[in-house]
Protein backbone atom coordinates (compact mmCIF):
# COMPACT_ATOMS: atom_id res chain seq x y z
CA UNK A 1 0.00 0.00 0.00
CA UNK A 2 1.41 3.65 -1.20
CA UNK A 3 1.19 6.58 1.00
CA UNK A 4 0.94 9.92 0.04
CA UNK A 5 0.74 13.71 1.56
CA UNK A 6 -1.94 14.86 -0.65
CA UNK A 7 -1.94 18.69 0.80
CA UNK A 8 1.34 18.97 1.95
CA UNK A 9 0.61 19.34 5.36
CA UNK A 10 2.18 15.46 6.13
CA UNK A 11 -1.16 13.80 6.76
CA UNK A 12 -1.19 10.72 5.08
CA UNK A 13 -4.58 9.01 3.34
CA UNK A 14 -4.52 5.41 2.35
CA UNK A 15 -6.25 5.66 -1.14
CA UNK A 16 -7.25 1.86 -1.17
CA UNK A 17 -9.14 2.19 2.09
CA UNK A 18 -12.53 3.21 0.47
CA UNK A 19 -12.04 1.07 -1.45
CA UNK A 20 -12.14 -2.38 0.86
CA UNK A 21 -14.54 -1.15 2.71
CA UNK A 22 -17.14 -0.93 -0.31
CA UNK A 23 -16.75 -4.16 -1.32
CA UNK A 24 -16.94 -5.31 2.46
CA UNK A 25 -20.12 -3.62 2.64
CA UNK A 26 -21.01 -5.29 -0.72
CA UNK A 27 -20.47 -8.94 0.82
CA UNK A 28 -22.42 -8.80 3.73
CA UNK A 29 -25.33 -7.48 1.60
CA UNK A 30 -24.81 -10.61 -0.98
CA UNK A 31 -25.06 -13.41 2.18
CA UNK A 32 -27.72 -11.62 3.69
CA UNK A 33 -29.69 -11.71 0.30
CA UNK A 34 -28.42 -14.92 -0.49
CA UNK A 35 -30.09 -16.62 3.43
CA UNK A 36 -33.09 -14.42 2.42
CA UNK A 37 -33.41 -16.12 -0.61
CA UNK A 38 -32.63 -19.41 0.85
CA UNK A 39 -35.46 -18.97 3.63
CA UNK A 40 -37.81 -18.16 1.31
CA UNK A 41 -37.33 -20.92 -1.33
CA UNK A 42 -40.43 -23.29 -2.01
CA UNK A 43 -39.98 -26.75 -3.17
CA UNK A 44 -42.70 -27.74 -5.59
CA UNK A 45 -44.13 -31.25 -6.04
CA UNK A 46 -45.53 -31.89 -9.09
CA UNK A 47 -47.46 -35.42 -9.55
CA UNK A 48 -46.74 -37.82 -12.65
CA UNK A 49 -44.56 -34.75 -14.16
CA UNK A 50 -40.93 -35.37 -15.97
CA UNK A 51 -38.23 -32.85 -16.67
CA UNK A 52 -38.65 -33.47 -20.52
CA UNK A 53 -42.07 -32.33 -20.63
CA UNK A 54 -41.77 -29.66 -18.69
CA UNK A 55 -38.89 -28.49 -20.40
CA UNK A 56 -40.24 -29.85 -24.12
CA UNK A 57 -43.60 -27.50 -23.31
CA UNK A 58 -42.08 -24.28 -22.09
CA UNK A 59 -44.24 -25.03 -19.07
CA UNK A 60 -42.05 -22.81 -16.74
CA UNK A 61 -43.22 -19.67 -18.70
CA UNK A 62 -46.92 -20.80 -18.36
CA UNK A 63 -46.30 -21.76 -14.62
CA UNK A 64 -44.53 -17.85 -14.15
CA UNK A 65 -47.36 -16.18 -15.62
CA UNK A 66 -49.77 -17.87 -13.54
CA UNK A 67 -47.23 -17.24 -10.29
CA UNK A 68 -46.57 -13.36 -11.08
CA UNK A 69 -51.13 -13.28 -11.44
CA UNK A 70 -51.25 -14.96 -8.56
CA UNK A 71 -49.10 -12.87 -6.50
CA UNK A 72 -50.48 -9.36 -7.75
CA UNK A 73 -54.11 -10.95 -6.78
CA UNK A 74 -52.95 -12.15 -2.88
CA UNK A 75 -51.25 -8.53 -2.39
CA UNK A 76 -53.77 -6.68 -3.68
CA UNK A 77 -55.77 -8.26 -1.32
CA UNK A 78 -53.76 -8.62 1.82
CA UNK A 79 -50.82 -6.33 1.38
CA UNK A 80 -49.90 -6.30 4.93
CA UNK A 81 -49.10 -10.34 4.53
CA UNK A 82 -46.67 -9.06 1.98
CA UNK A 83 -45.43 -6.26 4.00
CA UNK A 84 -46.33 -3.79 1.46
CA UNK A 85 -48.29 -0.65 2.32
CA UNK A 86 -50.50 -1.27 -0.59
CA UNK A 87 -49.96 -2.84 -3.73
CA UNK A 88 -49.54 -2.68 -6.77
CA UNK A 89 -48.28 0.22 -8.48
CA UNK A 90 -46.44 -2.11 -10.37
CA UNK A 91 -47.66 -5.53 -11.02
CA UNK A 92 -45.74 -8.59 -10.43
CA UNK A 93 -44.02 -10.06 -13.73
CA UNK A 94 -42.75 -13.13 -14.75
CA UNK A 95 -39.55 -12.21 -14.47
CA UNK A 96 -39.90 -11.22 -10.89
CA UNK A 97 -40.84 -15.51 -10.46
CA UNK A 98 -37.28 -16.51 -9.63
CA UNK A 99 -36.28 -20.46 -10.30
CA UNK A 100 -33.91 -22.27 -8.57
CA UNK A 101 -30.45 -22.96 -10.75
CA UNK A 102 -30.26 -26.86 -11.17
CA UNK A 103 -33.92 -27.41 -11.06
CA UNK A 104 -36.65 -29.13 -11.74
CA UNK A 105 -35.59 -32.38 -11.12
CA UNK A 106 -37.28 -35.53 -11.63
CA UNK A 107 -37.63 -37.75 -8.37
CA UNK A 108 -39.12 -41.40 -8.84
CA UNK A 109 -42.46 -40.37 -10.85
CA UNK A 110 -42.70 -36.55 -9.91
CA UNK A 111 -40.72 -33.47 -10.78
CA UNK A 112 -39.52 -31.39 -7.71
CA UNK A 113 -38.71 -27.56 -8.62
CA UNK A 114 -38.18 -24.88 -6.38
CA UNK A 115 -38.75 -21.01 -7.01
CA UNK A 116 -39.35 -17.84 -4.94
CA UNK A 117 -40.59 -14.44 -5.63
CA UNK A 118 -38.78 -11.17 -6.27
CA UNK A 119 -40.61 -7.10 -5.30
CA UNK A 120 -41.21 -5.61 -8.49
CA UNK A 121 -39.33 -2.39 -8.73
CA UNK A 122 -41.05 0.23 -6.71
CA UNK A 123 -42.82 -1.58 -4.32
CA UNK A 124 -44.49 0.16 -1.46
CA UNK A 125 -42.64 -1.77 1.61
CA UNK A 126 -43.82 -1.32 5.06
CA UNK A 127 -40.98 0.56 6.80
CA UNK A 128 -42.58 -0.28 9.83
CA UNK A 129 -42.36 -3.89 9.04
CA UNK A 130 -39.59 -6.56 11.56
CA UNK A 131 -38.38 -6.64 7.46
CA UNK A 132 -38.57 -3.46 5.69
CA UNK A 133 -34.90 -4.74 3.90
CA UNK A 134 -37.14 -7.85 2.38
CA UNK A 135 -36.61 -8.61 -1.15
CA UNK A 136 -38.51 -11.45 -1.69
CA UNK A 137 -41.86 -12.65 -0.51
CA UNK A 138 -42.15 -14.65 2.42
CA UNK A 139 -41.96 -18.70 1.99
CA UNK A 140 -45.64 -18.64 3.92
CA UNK A 141 -46.84 -16.02 0.90
CA UNK A 142 -45.46 -17.88 -1.74
CA UNK A 143 -47.06 -21.48 -0.39
CA UNK A 144 -50.66 -18.93 0.12
CA UNK A 145 -50.58 -18.09 -3.90
CA UNK A 146 -49.35 -21.58 -5.11
CA UNK A 147 -52.75 -22.76 -2.98
CA UNK A 148 -55.21 -20.28 -4.51
CA UNK A 149 -53.64 -20.78 -8.05
CA UNK A 150 -53.03 -24.61 -8.06
CA UNK A 151 -56.57 -25.40 -10.37
CA UNK A 152 -55.02 -23.09 -12.81
CA UNK A 153 -51.67 -24.37 -13.24
CA UNK A 154 -53.43 -27.64 -13.38
CA UNK A 155 -55.89 -26.39 -16.26
CA UNK A 156 -53.20 -24.91 -18.15
CA UNK A 157 -50.08 -27.33 -17.54
CA UNK A 158 -52.16 -30.76 -17.14
CA UNK A 159 -50.71 -31.73 -13.74
CA UNK A 160 -51.29 -31.16 -10.42
CA UNK A 161 -48.93 -29.85 -7.63
CA UNK A 162 -49.16 -32.26 -4.43
CA UNK A 163 -47.40 -30.77 -2.37
CA UNK A 164 -45.32 -27.13 -1.55
CA UNK A 165 -42.81 -27.75 1.28
CA UNK A 166 -44.68 -29.53 3.92
CA UNK A 167 -47.99 -28.25 2.30
CA UNK A 168 -49.91 -31.83 1.05
CA UNK A 169 -52.56 -31.48 -0.89
CA UNK A 170 -53.05 -35.29 -1.97
CA UNK A 171 -53.10 -37.29 -5.21
CA UNK A 172 -56.11 -36.11 -6.88
CA UNK A 173 -58.49 -38.82 -8.56
CA UNK A 174 -58.31 -38.78 -12.63
CA UNK A 175 -60.42 -36.28 -14.23
CA UNK A 176 -61.36 -39.75 -16.87
CA UNK A 177 -61.72 -41.73 -13.77
CA UNK A 178 -64.46 -39.61 -12.28
CA UNK A 179 -66.14 -39.45 -15.66
CA UNK A 180 -66.68 -43.56 -15.06
CA UNK A 181 -66.65 -43.47 -11.29
CA UNK A 182 -69.40 -41.42 -10.58
CA UNK A 183 -72.05 -42.52 -12.78
CA UNK A 184 -71.41 -46.41 -11.83
CA UNK A 185 -71.61 -45.84 -7.40
CA UNK A 186 -74.93 -43.79 -8.56
CA UNK A 187 -76.45 -46.50 -10.55
CA UNK A 188 -75.47 -49.07 -7.74
CA UNK A 189 -76.55 -47.00 -5.14
CA UNK A 190 -79.68 -46.62 -7.17
CA UNK A 191 -79.60 -50.49 -7.37
CA UNK A 192 -79.24 -51.20 -3.62
CA UNK A 193 -82.44 -48.79 -2.52
CA UNK A 194 -84.51 -50.72 -5.26
CA UNK A 195 -83.23 -54.03 -4.35
CA UNK A 196 -83.31 -52.94 -0.14
CA UNK A 197 -86.90 -51.94 -0.90
CA UNK A 198 -88.20 -55.46 -3.11
CA UNK A 199 -86.62 -57.38 0.13
CA UNK A 200 -88.57 -55.40 2.75
CA UNK A 201 -91.97 -56.00 0.42
CA UNK A 202 -91.00 -59.34 -0.22
CA UNK A 203 -90.49 -60.42 3.31
CA UNK A 204 -93.33 -58.72 4.53
CA UNK A 205 -95.90 -60.74 1.71
CA UNK A 206 -93.87 -64.08 3.08
CA UNK A 207 -94.69 -63.03 6.68
CA UNK A 208 -98.35 -62.24 5.64
CA UNK A 209 -98.61 -65.93 4.08
CA UNK A 210 -97.46 -67.68 6.65
CA UNK A 211 -100.00 -66.17 9.87
CA UNK A 212 -102.65 -67.21 6.85
CA UNK A 213 -100.87 -70.89 6.32
CA UNK A 214 -100.68 -71.55 10.09
CA UNK A 215 -104.38 -70.59 10.76
CA UNK A 216 -105.46 -72.88 8.01
CA UNK A 217 -103.50 -75.76 9.37
CA UNK A 218 -104.75 -75.12 13.18
CA UNK A 219 -108.49 -75.02 12.06
CA UNK A 220 -107.24 -78.26 9.82
CA UNK A 221 -106.49 -80.16 12.60
CA UNK A 222 -109.21 -79.38 15.14
CA UNK A 223 -111.54 -80.23 12.53
CA UNK A 224 -109.33 -83.90 12.23
CA UNK A 225 -108.97 -84.22 15.75
CA UNK A 226 -112.53 -83.75 16.17
CA UNK A 227 -113.62 -86.27 13.92
CA UNK A 228 -110.68 -88.99 14.85
CA UNK A 229 -110.75 -88.62 18.64
CA UNK A 230 -113.24 -91.19 20.33
CA UNK A 231 -115.74 -91.10 23.02
CA UNK A 232 -114.37 -91.44 26.55
CA UNK A 233 -116.16 -94.07 28.92
CA UNK A 234 -116.03 -94.21 32.31
CA UNK A 235 -115.36 -97.80 33.43
CA UNK A 236 -116.02 -97.35 37.27
CA UNK A 237 -114.21 -99.56 40.14
CA UNK A 238 -114.94 -102.19 41.90
CA UNK A 239 -116.02 -100.28 44.63
CA UNK A 240 -117.27 -97.48 42.82
CA UNK A 241 -121.03 -98.73 43.08
CA UNK A 242 -123.55 -96.16 40.94
CA UNK A 243 -126.36 -94.94 43.29
CA UNK A 244 -128.93 -96.92 40.85
CA UNK A 245 -127.32 -100.05 41.32
CA UNK A 246 -127.49 -99.61 45.21
CA UNK A 247 -130.93 -98.91 44.67
CA UNK A 248 -131.57 -102.10 42.50
CA UNK A 249 -130.18 -104.40 44.91
CA UNK A 250 -131.95 -102.82 47.87
CA UNK A 251 -135.51 -102.98 46.01
CA UNK A 252 -134.24 -107.05 44.96
CA UNK A 253 -133.54 -107.57 48.62
CA UNK A 254 -136.85 -106.17 49.75
CA UNK A 255 -138.62 -108.44 47.61
CA UNK A 256 -136.55 -111.44 48.18
CA UNK A 257 -137.57 -111.10 51.94
CA UNK A 258 -141.10 -110.62 51.08
CA UNK A 259 -141.19 -114.06 49.09
CA UNK A 260 -139.86 -116.01 52.02
CA UNK A 261 -142.44 -114.35 54.51
CA UNK A 262 -145.33 -115.32 52.44
CA UNK A 263 -143.55 -119.02 51.86
CA UNK A 264 -142.90 -119.74 55.70
CA UNK A 265 -146.78 -120.16 57.06
CA UNK A 266 -147.43 -121.93 53.88
CA UNK A 267 -145.37 -124.68 54.76
CA UNK A 268 -145.78 -124.54 58.32
CA UNK A 269 -149.40 -124.72 57.67
CA UNK A 270 -149.77 -127.79 54.83
CA UNK A 271 -146.72 -129.28 56.70
CA UNK A 272 -144.86 -129.87 53.62
CA UNK A 273 -141.30 -130.64 53.62
CA UNK A 274 -138.07 -129.50 51.86
CA UNK A 275 -137.80 -132.39 49.91
CA UNK A 276 -141.10 -132.03 47.74
CA UNK A 277 -140.11 -131.15 44.33
CA UNK A 278 -143.85 -129.39 43.77
CA UNK A 279 -143.04 -126.92 46.24
CA UNK A 280 -139.59 -126.23 45.02
CA UNK A 281 -140.63 -125.42 41.41
CA UNK A 282 -143.21 -123.35 42.57
CA UNK A 283 -140.86 -121.13 44.72
CA UNK A 284 -138.75 -121.28 41.98
CA UNK A 285 -140.99 -119.94 39.67
CA UNK A 286 -142.45 -117.62 42.02
CA UNK A 287 -139.18 -115.71 42.53
CA UNK A 288 -138.24 -116.16 39.20
CA UNK A 289 -141.57 -114.31 38.31
CA UNK A 290 -141.23 -111.69 41.09
CA UNK A 291 -137.06 -110.47 40.28
CA UNK A 292 -138.57 -110.92 36.03
CA UNK A 293 -141.11 -108.00 37.02
CA UNK A 294 -138.98 -106.33 39.16
CA UNK A 295 -136.43 -105.74 36.65
CA UNK A 296 -139.32 -104.44 34.10
CA UNK A 297 -140.16 -102.27 36.76
CA UNK A 298 -136.87 -100.90 37.15
CA UNK A 299 -135.18 -97.96 34.80
CA UNK A 300 -132.71 -99.53 32.41
CA UNK A 301 -128.62 -99.35 33.46
CA UNK A 302 -126.70 -96.67 32.60
CA UNK A 303 -124.83 -97.30 29.45
CA UNK A 304 -121.62 -96.44 31.37
CA UNK A 305 -121.41 -99.79 33.24
CA UNK A 306 -119.10 -102.28 31.17
CA UNK A 307 -119.85 -105.91 30.89
CA UNK A 308 -117.03 -106.75 33.95
CA UNK A 309 -119.23 -105.04 36.83
CA UNK A 310 -122.71 -106.93 35.23
CA UNK A 311 -121.15 -109.82 34.84
CA UNK A 312 -119.60 -109.43 38.64
CA UNK A 313 -123.69 -108.71 40.11
CA UNK A 314 -125.10 -111.77 38.64
CA UNK A 315 -122.65 -113.80 40.09
CA UNK A 316 -123.11 -112.18 43.87
CA UNK A 317 -126.92 -113.35 42.88
CA UNK A 318 -126.64 -116.17 42.48
CA UNK A 319 -124.17 -116.98 45.81
CA UNK A 320 -126.97 -115.18 47.85
CA UNK A 321 -129.64 -117.56 46.15
CA UNK A 322 -127.76 -120.39 47.24
CA UNK A 323 -127.18 -118.91 50.54
CA UNK A 324 -130.81 -118.36 51.39
CA UNK A 325 -131.71 -121.56 49.75
CA UNK A 326 -129.77 -123.33 52.13
CA UNK A 327 -131.35 -121.25 55.05
CA UNK A 328 -134.66 -122.53 54.47
CA UNK A 329 -133.72 -125.88 54.30
CA UNK A 330 -132.34 -125.37 57.95
CA UNK A 331 -134.98 -124.09 59.07
CA UNK A 332 -137.30 -125.72 61.78
CA UNK A 333 -140.36 -124.51 60.66
CA UNK A 334 -140.27 -126.29 57.56
CA UNK A 335 -139.40 -129.43 59.30
CA UNK A 336 -142.87 -129.45 61.01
Amino acid sequence: MRCEDLDGTGTVKFKKMKFGISLLILSFISIAYGDEVSDNTVELKFYRLTKSLWVANNFQTTFSGIIAEGATNYCTSNPSACLMTSCCSTNFKEQDIKHTSGYPEDQEKDMIHRFYIQYPGGANLDPSASYNNQTVLTSSVVIAIVTATREQIHTDIGYWITGADKEFYGIPPDDLSNSIIIPIAFVVLLAVIILAIVLHVWNKRREKAEKIQKKIEERKAAKKKAKVEPMQYHTPKDTDVPEVDKKINEKLYDQDSAARSMDSPRKSQGGASDADSAIRMDEGRNNFQMETQARKSLPPLSSEIDETSVHKKKEKKKKKKKHRSKQEGDDPTTEL
